[in-house]
């Protein structure tokens, strides 16, 4: 089957897959066999055993009429490398791989199936681009290779034969030189690139003594047969050709498995069929994604198809949600080559994306919605909003209900919350979850059954799920900072720009601010003594000068240069 972007080339209802260059636009290879991996599933699912694909062509000509998208691109390595990983997608799953258009069909000005395009480069040239992916997909073991309908001076000397019925490049050059042993298909034998030469009939008998194991879309079976038959009875072509060819061709049927019997089940085919395509399309668009430098711009990002997934994911990587992780698959001029790009780094910011991208399910994800209602019913709360991200993707979001009780506003995406107690919820509470789906804790149990600071106080029967709930009778807040500082690093920012500072003696700050030497260090809760030093430093200027320079000294000796050799040289003597 031909069905290089999956069977949507084919069939009606099936989701299409991305085109080829939009795989050349990745830096890994690794979608691209995950890619043929899919199209051999769909292909198992309709009892095909073949792909006519990849196309191995290298894209080097913008005015190519047939290729254009359909190659990987226009740097030799990346397609040949694409090629391979898409071919053992495919052929890991027991279907057949076929590289196309031997010996290269991208660099034409025309399209073989209403004319006959001259490739008229040199054999250097040749052997550098045009045939080095077959090559390499060669020694990668593809399974056949489909010939093209192509005018190569280079390679076959007489006009009236196409590449596709030439023994020269078909046998001489495929199959001896290059070692290929697989199959060896003609493209479409209605194509005018070639039924100009010979009559129909005759044509095939042509592509047969070429070297070619099947003709696709004879126009003359019947006639086609029966010259072949007399070439065989003749000895014009020998019956060991004959023979390799019907060889050949059970060896593949035994390869795929046809020697045994299995039956399709065409129930719900098309929806079998679209399974999870839609994650793999936005899976590719999103690697795709392509940020280049300009002369006249700063930059611009570049996505490869006008699909669905293409225009959710491109915003993202505008507004920094997502990164630009793509290369360019084609030489467009001198100041954008292929493989070129620069990397945009994602920022600290949520993106989108459907739950089961990051391991949810959608499914699952829906009964929040009936569980909001619920509640709202109840009177647990006026309204509500809940947002689900996981691994920095939201991919649910709803909102329903009134801010208030008595009030007939709705809820809405942009509504404002103020936010409470934000470290139980992205700490605590999923620790907890955590240690409960390891067995190590059980919300059932009391606080004193797992903290011993806890036994023998009036906290030690309080129950995990009351603690977790807000239920446990605990005091809602308790203003820790009035009384505990870590570290002044407040007062670290100011005395770097020269600023003495008044603080209290809580914690680490006596550690940075100096009494009477960067500034003033009063009891903790004396007002009085930090406003008289306020007012020394306001009246006595030669102090107030004194302090900025020792304050800007001090802070100097935490800058990270001098702070990063010290734990360093702490480090190595503990571990030693």
């Amino acid at each position: 089957m031909d069905a290089e972007w999956g069977t949507a080339m084919r069939l009606k209802g099936v989701q299409k897959l991305p085109y080829a260059m939009t795989l050349g636009a990745h830096t890994k290879d690794t979608l691209s066999y995950q890619y043929g991996a899919e199209i051999a599933r769909q292909l198992k699912l309709l009892g095909a055993h073949i792909n006519f694909g990849p196309v191995v062509d290298v894209n080097t000509n913008p005015d190519n009429p047939i290729i254009g998208n359909r190659s990987f691109g226009s740097d030799v390595n990346n397609v040949a490398n694409k090629g391979i990983a898409y071919a053992r997608g495919m052929q890991d799953q027991k279907i057949l791989g076929c590289a196309k258009h031997f010996p290269g069909h991208g660099d034409t000005s025309s399209d073989s199936h209403k004319t006959l395009p001259t490739v008229a480069h040199g054999i250097e040239r040749l052997n550098q681009v045009e045939l080095a992916p077959f090559q390499k997909l060669i020694d990668a073991g593809v399974s056949s290779i489909m010939i093209a309908h192509l005018d190569v001076p280079a390679l076959e000397q007489d006009p009236k034969y196409p590449s596709s019925l030439s023994y020269k490049i078909v046998t001489e050059l495929l199959k001896e030189k290059m070692n290929f042993q697989g199959l060896i298909f003609t493209d479409a034998l209605n194509m005018a690139g070639v039924t100009k030469a010979f009559p129909n009939g005759e044509t095939d008998l042509k592509a047969f003594a070429a070297g070619n194991d099947v003709l696709l879309f004879s126009q003359a079976v019947d006639v086609a047969k029966a010259k072949i038959k007399v070439a065989l009875e003749k000895g014009d072509i020998p019956m060991e050709r004959l023979e390799e060819s019907v060889k050949k061709i059970l060896m593949a049927k035994y390869a795929v498995g046809l020697h045994q019997k299995e039956s399709i089940k065409t129930d719900h085919l098309i929806e079998s069929l679209n399974e999870g395509i839609d994650l793999l399309n936005r899976e590719i668009s999103e690697a795709a994604i392509t940020g280049l430098d300009t002369k006249d711009l700063k930059a611009i990002v570049l996505a490869y198809q006008n699909s669905e997934a293409a225009q959710e994911k491109v915003p993202e990587v505008l507004f920094g949600a997502s990164s630009a992780r793509g290369q360019l698959p084609v030489t467009v001029d001198k100041e954008w080559q292929a493989g070129q790009s620069i990397n945009y780094s994602a920022l600290q910011i949520l993106g989108f994306a459907k739950p089961e991208e990051v391991g949810m399910s959608s499914i699952k994800l829906q009964q929040i919605e009936g569980i909001m209602e619920d509640a709202i019913a109840k009177g647990v709360a006026p309204g509500m909003q809940v947002v689900v991200a996981r691994q920095g993707k939201v991919v649910y979001e709803k909102y329903a209900g009134h801010p208030t009780y008595d009030s007939g506003e709705d809820i809405g995406a942009d509504h404002i919350y103020d936010i409470a107690s934000v470290t139980k919820v992205t700490a605590t509470l999923p620790m907890v979850m955590k240690a409960v789906g390891e067995g190590k804790i059980k919300v059932d149990e009391t606080l004193g059954t797992y903290l011993a600071e806890a036994r023998g106080t009036n906290k030690a029967n309080l129950l995990i799920k009351d603690i977790l709930g807000h239920q446990a009778g605990l005091k809602s807040w308790i203003g820790f900072y009035k009384e505990t500082e870590s570290f002044g690093l407040a007062a670290l920012e100011a005395m770097a720009a020269s600023t003495p500072v008044i603080s209290s003696d809580v914690g680490g700050i006596t550690e940075v601010n100096i009494h009477g030497e960067t500034g003033f260090v009063s009891s903790m809760g004396d007002t009085q003594s930090m406003a008289k030093q306020a007012l020394i430093l306001l009246k006595d200027e030669r102090k107030l000068e004194q302090f900025k320079q020792q304050a800007r000294k001090r802070a100097e000796i935490f800058d990270l240069h001098q702070v990063i050799p010290i734990y360093e040289k702490l480090y190595a003597e503990t571990a030693s």
